[in-house]
């Protein structure tokens, strides 16, 4: 009996071992640049349904868009944060250059039907506001590649959507 415990044991030890060691070296040997984060990433969920949720938007030439889901949901007054992105390694660089917030309007009930939140910002106007300082933050985010279409960016996941960032109109 005490031969046939060491057995098991031992045996889900070297799975467990083996199993990680091979996660580890799959997500290594994953080729991540910034050609390959080019495009919009969807938070959460890798299909557009009625439209598309929280997202980034990073282009070829540096610079990002994070669109913060829809204007007014559940009073959110910033909707949109523009910058400059930096990847080195598996560490995202972020430099804030701009906000949109959306100003004024009322406070009424959601729209109902599929969305997930009770009250919106109705008729608010968004304007941009510049970053009095921009600069390049001090922590990065860190980038967890899951395949070249799913990516960790912090604790947030994202799916890519399309390879052009232009696709969307919320620039």
């Amino acid at each position: 009996m005490k031969k046939n415990s060491f057995f098991i044991i031992l045996l889900i030890f070297s799975s467990t071992f083996c199993y990680g060691q091979g996660n580890k070296n799959i997500q290594a040997s994953i080729p991540f640049t910034a050609k390959n984060l080019v495009g919009v990433w969807q938070e959460k969920d890798k299909i557009v349904g009625n439209g598309i949720g929280q997202n980034f938007q990073f282009f070829k030439d540096g610079h990002f868009i994070l669109n913060l889901c829809n204007p007014g949901e559940d009073l959110r007054n910033t909707i949109r944060i523009k910058g400059k992105y930096r990847l080195k390694g598996d560490s995202l660089m972020f430099t804030i250059l701009s906000r949109v917030e959306i100003s004024g309007g009322d406070i009424d009930l959601s729209g109902g039907g599929s969305e997930t939140f009770l009250f919106a910002i109705k008729g608010g106007e968004a304007k941009e506001i510049p970053a009095k300082n921009p600069h390049e933050l001090k922590d990065p985010a860190y980038i967890i590649v899951q395949n070249i279409k799913h990516i960790f960016i912090g604790p947030e996941e994202y799916y890519k959507v399309s390879a052009d960032p232009n696709t969307w109109l919320n620039k």
